[in-house]
């Protein structure tokens, strides 16, 4: 596992192509009314939530599958707070933009929304607003990954993170070779480890230089913090 609970795989590829699925207008009326029919819900082949030891491997095999399928609902779910986030953020900044608020000084209480509604902290939000921003403006096909079910959002983040320091348009060009339609049945079956070291290794094969830039600064920024020992 790596840090934060964040799994060593990507999800299953399901079958068909990944694109998203037309559906309708969703309220919060029917986002909670699904939430409490998952918390409600009994294993298939038991009868509460503390199912007997005498199940069959059928049963057991359906289990696994349901948790799958349930990771995969947790990156759709993921994939859809950053639609709404990047709407959110653009559509406050259009409202102060018309009251005469200065350019610089748009969006601030975006991270502070974002941040509540999520339950972590205002940095927390800020970042969840900015790597939104990536997925669905810059990022299409890891977005639609994200979406589809295949990418959890650490890996995603992972994609954002490793490819900060590239241009817009190698940035795509990764974004293609890794999760494009094509890819994600190796991509579902590759490593974080992996998954990081090609990143690294299609950069450094775009931008030789940004990458050196990049490891450079990363070095000069590294520092040992000493604090006294507790008595």
């Amino acid at each position: 596992m790596l840090p934060d609970g964040a799994p060593q795989h990507g999800g299953t590829v399901p079958s068909g192509a990944p694109a998203s699925v037309p559906g309708g207008v969703v309220d919060v009326a029917g986002v909670r009314a699904v939430r409490e029919l998952l918390a409600g819900m009994i294993l298939p082949g038991a009868t509460d939530t503390r199912p007997s030891v005498l199940v069959s491997g059928a049963v057991q095999a359906e289990w696994v599958d349901l948790l799958g399928e349930l990771e995969a609902v947790k990156n759709t779910v993921t994939a859809t707070q950053a639609r709404l986030t990047v709407a959110l953020d653009e559509a406050t900044r259009a409202e102060e933009g018309r009251q005469s608020i200065r350019a610089e000084r748009r969006g601030r209480g975006v991270p502070n929304q974002v941040g509540a509604a999520l339950q972590v902290s205002p940095h927390a939000g800020a970042g969840f607003v900015s790597t939104s921003r990536v997925w669905v403006t810059q990022m299409p096909h890891t977005f639609n990954a994200l979406q589809a079910g295949v990418l959890s959002p650490w890996r995603a983040t992972l994609l954002v993170r490793e490819t900060s320091h590239l241009s817009l348009e190698h940035r795509a060009l990764i974004d293609e070779e890794i999760c494009g339609p094509q890819h994600l049945a190796e991509l579902a079956r590759m490593g974080t480890r992996r998954l990081v070291a090609r990143i690294k290794e299609l950069a450094a094969r775009l931008d030789v230089h940004a990458c050196v830039n990049r490891n450079a600064r990363a070095v000069t920024e590294r520092r040992v913090s000493v604090r006294p020992a507790p008595i």
